[in-house]
């Protein structure tokens, strides 16, 4: 399982939900033949501050540094972007082009891999993230045969409070915010994949 990110799921924030997620798949489903939630080395491609373009123009480096397992038949990638687009303002066009390579490059690497793409969410950018919504929607039907929607932080993060409750700044995920994407994810791959 990979992830590709920005803050919200770069180790050095403090994410337990990505390793706790490898873990709790691994305990529900290690007894299913080929289905394994193993960690990558590296696992984690996610840096603090980065926006689409950025991690596009890292993407390549990053999968030559991969350790590619027996598992990687099976392999499940997170893509969680947009948080820093919201504030610069990434244009359309761009955030597709540089979402869309970065899923092309894991699939060159991986040809059987899944990718999950998250909707983001931050405060203060309710209108612009509900347009990069559909952004998202576009970039998946656009890779259909193995793109998927990811978790929706309009919904989950945002929540009935503006985010007071999953996010601690509303940006980055609280404690309670980290254990809502956990089940966020695994609640996409179930109902995606069935596991």
């Amino acid at each position: 399982m990979g992830f590709v990110g920005d803050s919200k799921t770069a180790v050095v924030n403090g994410s337990p939900w990505v390793e706790s997620l490898i873990a709790n798949m691994n305990t529900d489903y290690n007894s299913s033949p080929g289905v394994y939630f193993e960690e990558d080395a590296p696992r984690n491609w996610a840096v603090g501050g980065y926006a689409s373009v950025d991690l596009a123009s890292h993407i390549d480096a990053w999968l030559l540094t991969h350790t590619v397992k027996s598992y990687a038949d099976h392999n499940v990638f997170l893509l969680n972007v947009g948080s820093g687009d919201l504030v610069v303002g990434t244009a359309e066009a761009d955030f597709k082009t540089a979402a869309l390579y970065v899923i092309d490059a894991i699939k060159v690497q991986y040809p059987n891999a899944v990718c999950f793409v998250d909707k983001t969410w931050r405060r203060g950018y309710d209108a612009a993230a509900l347009t990069m919504a559909g952004w998202v929607d576009d970039i998946v039907a656009a890779r259909s045969t193995f793109c998927y929607v990811g978790a929706d932080e309009n919904d989950w993060v945002k929540g009935v409070d503006d985010g007071a409750t999953m996010s601690y700044d509303g940006a980055h995920y609280s404690e309670a915010g980290m254990t809502g994407k956990e089940v966020a994810i695994r609640a996409r791959l179930l109902a995606v994949l069935g596991y």
